[in-house]
């Protein structure tokens, strides 16, 4: 066996405290299976930090307010007016400068217009409520359906396993709580599985257009009215993303703000909802939508990893769709209010972080591993979580007789053993992700919970197997069509995920849910079979009202949104590779005809690209070596390399960054390159963490929008944006022609970016966000195929660039600036456009279009270095000159196409000739799949000289730029 001796005193503790089916390896063909059923105590070693945060979410600025200042000023104008005159209150007043006497009828009315504005100030600083109006949870169809023995049977029959991993998966899955009418999608019971791209976007569409439909129906509301979009899929996130997929179903409109988050794990769910919290404070009277779901076509695991086998055994298909609201007339039909959300994110722990873990077995099987310490991290996660959320639902009682015995054990070293609070007085509905049975069975015993309050657990457990995020939704459905929920109960939801994560959301129920209602409900067939057994004048008036709306503006207008600095980062010399050096890689690997070798070599001379642009490793390999680690491995040198660059010039400590959000379109392992960040920097479990993924080259303006939405939300917080795109696993050997183009442009790199609303980093920093606008064409079909990840003709997997591309992003860029143009362009440019339209429109005449001139508006362009073509083509359309298109042009030269992180390259270099001076106006604009074009306005706060260039990627070569190009 591998014994205890060589492991570490932590591991020796987390060892002891362990609940899974550990596993020790005698030899290659046996294996040791000790239960050891017994979570972490959560209350034997308690963070006071933990209990502080709890309080600290409670002290929000309009608490405060509220506390600090109105109540003592009520007190004081009542003693005043009604005059209240005890004696100690009188004596107090007497000895001070500032006497009740001295409040004459001048005084009066600047009192009740400041208590006017504290009063206004505290309206509009707390937090917009979020109602829960309805949900939905995808039911398959009946085909779908697979019994366990059947399940049991399709495995030995694939001939992918040995007679030991199949008893293994036996034994698991007789003991793991799942039912035999879990379901499966088409691509694993085919005969012979087909696990390809068509059969995972098959499984996708029907789980999230089956929710989404259900939802819509059951809440009347029409899908063009939904202003926010949030998507969370761990494992699955192609290109266009699911998002993306979902905006050209229903047709969704183009100012969607959409959001597809990757690699997040199984409680990316309640990150989904914190999300769109976040984003509903910013927006107001505005529908956000979060659609949950796992896929499991392309995550099949065929191998003989028994650590990776449990997700085969447990994992089924599923999801779910929920209908969030801050609209104040929404309140009457709503469900349910959002009353906390709090986040624990483990991972600058490596125990945590490696626990879930997606990787390549031995013969280069991709799966996700399940550690042996999986359940004392979680356990150890979970009580971090509630050590924090305690404070804000338990009853004074409980957290009285928590914190004596807490002090005795601190401070008197009494050994007494610790207070386990009643979590049943704060709750009345518990819905715990249904991982496994063996979970379920220590959380309950740990919470005290009774059968009762298990129950929804269990049984979606039980009949719809471990749906990963959505599963606490099929858990809320039971508790609902039971005709459980009353008006006024509280519903705590529990999810763990990769990383690690432990989410809680509490709810508050707004109205009963008889039995009766049942519309859309996936128990509503069958719910009767389950466990039936368990069960004065007008000036001053004026004067008021004046200084009210002047509060309100005051509190309501945005925060400024500061960018502190930004990183890009630079390879190593070693990375690089010229043209001819990469036609030649090319021709070496044998993957190619003829004919595509000389495709590519047409692109190649044509691109724009130079002979210094950067490959990773894996690729350039002998023989190219395209796996997770590599993969990982170049994740790690560009996100590192650009944060270490970040962290240098600004000065900030990581452990200070409070929101962090990651792009990366074509790469979201699990645990996620968020949390790979949160791993390396060690950074606080309180982190607001954010895994976008699939949303293509645009998706860097997305993470700066999200950003400064957060921001709003957030105040005094530090926000960091990381762009990347990772090629190792992306590279197409295959002879598409369509998919060979993104092999001859696109590059290695990556950018990282800090942003601020703290208003004492006005000073110091070098930008303000001025505008963000986003346009998202998917509705409609042809944008939204026009840049799609499939397999060819020989199921090799690509990235397709359709022969439209350019009308596609010509007209997605048309619609961005007519947004855009009213924001930013003089009067004079918007009164010709407009004289022009009228005469075109109304007086049918024959004249030309009037083409706003742009520079009037802006002093420097990044624009997204996809290629030279597209850069030609906006340069003439834009009528830009030479100098104002030199960035974009050097940046593809030099770097190559970086996909989202190109406009920061850009940038560098437009600071690097020193052309920046302060109140200068930049203007970056990025396209995407999906279809997207997105805009952002930055203003210079001040000069970047040229002798600041400390990790500027261009500091020991600008004085040779630009070079000329040659076009082939």
């Amino acid at each position: 066996m591998i014994g205890e001796t060589s492991m570490d005193k932590d591991s020796i503790e987390m060892d002891k405290e362990r609940l899974t089916a550990e596993m020790a390896f005698k030899d290659s063909s046996s294996a040791v299976i000790k239960i050891r059923r017994r979570l972490p105590d959560f209350l034997q070693s308690v963070k006071l930090k933990y209990v502080k945060l709890g309080y600290g979410y409670s002290c929000n600025p309009a608490t405060i307010l509220m506390v600090a200042l109105i109540l003592p000023l009520l007190y004081t104008i009542l003693v005043h007016f009604i005059d209240l005159k005890m004696d100690r209150i009188s004596e107090l007043w007497t000895n001070q400068a500032l006497r009740l006497e001295s409040i004459d009828a001048a005084t009066t009315p600047a009192a009740s217009l400041f208590m006017f504005f504290l009063f206004a100030l505290y309206y509009a600083k707390r937090s917009r409520p979020v109602y829960l109006v309805d949900f939905a949870c995808y039911k398959p169809e009946d085909d779908r359906k697979m019994s366990v023995d059947s399940f049991l049977n399709m495995t030995e029959d694939s001939g992918a396993f040995t007679e030991d991993t199949l008893q293994f998966q036996r034994r698991i899955s007789t003991r793991s709580g799942l039912g035999d009418e879990t379901y499966f999608p088409r691509g694993i019971t085919s005969t012979p599985p087909n696990l390809c791209m068509e059969e995972a976007r098959s499984e996708a569409e029907a789980v999230m257009f089956g929710a989404l439909d259900s939802l819509f129906e059951k809440t009347g509301v029409n899908p063009k009215d939904i202003g926010i979009l949030i998507v969370n899929c761990s494992l699955f996130n192609p290109t266009p993303s699911l998002s993306a997929m979902i905006v050209n179903h229903y047709k969704l409109r183009t100012d969607i703000k959409s959001y597809n988050l990757g690699g997040m794990g199984c409680s990316a769910g309640l990150i989904s909802v914190e999300l769109a919290k976040n984003l509903l404070q910013a927006n107001p009277n505005t529908y956000a939508v979060v659609v949950s779901t796992e896929n499991i076509t392309l995550n099949w695991y065929f191998g003989n990893d028994r650590s990776m086998l449990l997700c085969n055994c447990i994992f089924r298909m599923g999801g779910a769709a929920v209908l969030l609201s801050n609209k104040a007339g929404d309140k009457s039909r709503s469900k349910y209010q959002l009353v906390h959300l709090v986040r624990t994110h483990k991972g600058a722990d490596d125990k945590h972080y490696n626990c879930v873990y997606q990787r390549e077995d031995e013969k280069g099987t991709v799966g996700v591993s399940l550690a042996r310490e999986l359940m004392a991290v979680a356990g150890d996660a979970l009580k971090t979580n509630i050590t924090t959320l305690g404070p804000l639902v338990l009853p004074w009682t409980e957290q009285f007789m928590f914190f004596v015995t807490l002090v005795r054990k601190k401070i008197f070293k009494a050994k007494v053993k610790p207070y386990i609070p009643d979590f049943k007085l704060a709750f009345e509905h518990f819905c715990i992700h249904a991982g496994g049975r063996a979970v379920l069975d220590e959380l309950q015993k740990n919470l005290q919970l009774t059968d009762w309050h298990m129950e929804p657990s269990r049984m979606t457990l039980h009949r719809f197997g471990n749906t990963s995020s959505s599963s606490l939704w099929y858990e809320l459905a039971y508790t609902e069509a039971k005709g459980r929920v009353s008006s006024g109960d509280r519903v705590w939801q529990i999810a763990f995920g990769s990383g690690f994560k432990c989410n809680s959301a509490v709810w508050r129920a707004l109205r009963r849910s008889p039995m009766n209602e049942l519309r859309g409900n996936p128990w509503k067939d069958e719910i009767a079979l389950r466990l039936e057994s368990i069960d004065a004048a007008t000036t001053p008036a004026a004067s008021l009202f004046m200084f009210f709306l002047f509060a309100l503006y005051y509190a309501k207008r945005s925060r400024p949104v500061y960018l502190v600095d930004f990183a890009c980062y630079k390879p190593e010399d070693d990375r690089k590779m010229s043209v001819d050096s990469f036609l030649n890689m090319t021709e070496d690997s044998g993957a190619f005809t003829e004919d595509t070798l000389q495709f590519q070599r047409r692109i190649s001379t044509r691109s724009g690209l130079g002979d210094e642009t950067y490959f990773p490793r894996g690729i350039t390999s002998t023989p190219p070596n395209l796996c997770m680690e590599e993969a990982r491995s170049e994740a790690e040198a560009v996100m590192f390399g650009a944060l270490d660059s970040l962290f240098e010039k600004t000065g900030v400590n990581p452990k200070d960054i409070g929101i962090l959000i990651v792009n990366c379109s074509l790469f979201n392992p699990t645990p996620s390159l968020s949390a790979m960040i949160v791993n390396h920097y060690k950074l606080r479990t309180d982190i607001k963490s954010y895994n976008l993924g699939g949303m293509g080259c645009s998706a860097g303006l997305i993470s700066v929008e999200l950003a400064k939405n957060l921001l709003q939300a957030n105040p005094n917080t530090y926000a960091v944006v990381v762009s990347t795109e990772n090629i190792t696993l992306n590279w197409y050997f295959g002879n598409d022609r369509s998919m060979l183009l993104c092999n001859c442009i696109f590059r290695m790199g990556g950018a990282a970016v800090l942003l601020s609303n703290k208003a004492g980093d006005k000073s110091r920093s070098k930008y303000q966000l001025v505008h963000l606008v986003r346009t998202h064409k998917g509705a409609d079909d042809k944008h939204y195929n026009c840049v799609y990840q499939r397999e060819d003709e020989k199921g090799t997997v690509g990235v397709s660039l359709a022969r439209e591309l350019m009308a596609v992003a010509g007209d997605a860029l048309k619609t961005n600036i007519t947004t855009l143009g009213p924001l930013v362009l003089p009067w004079t440019e918007q009164f010709m456009f407009f004289v022009t339209l009228v005469r075109k429109k109304i007086f049918k005449a024959k004249v030309k279009p009037y083409i706003p001139d742009f520079k009037l508006a802006f002093e420097h362009f990044c624009i997204h270095a996809g290629g030279r073509a597209v850069l030609d083509e906006l340069q003439k359309n834009l009528q830009l000159t030479d100098w104002h298109m030199e960035p974009s042009r050097m940046t593809l030269h030099r770097f190559g196409n970086t996909s989202s992180s190109s406009l920061w390259y850009e940038l560098a270099y437009t600071e690097a000739k020193g052309r920046v001076s302060s109140g200068d106006r930049v203007w970056q604009i990025a396209f995407g799949s999906g279809f997207k074009c997105n805009s952002a306005v930055w203003r210079a706060l001040r000069r970047s000289p040229m002798n600041e260039l400390r990790g500027n990627p261009w500091k020991d070569e600008i004085d040779k730029q630009p070079v000329k190009v040659p076009i082939a």
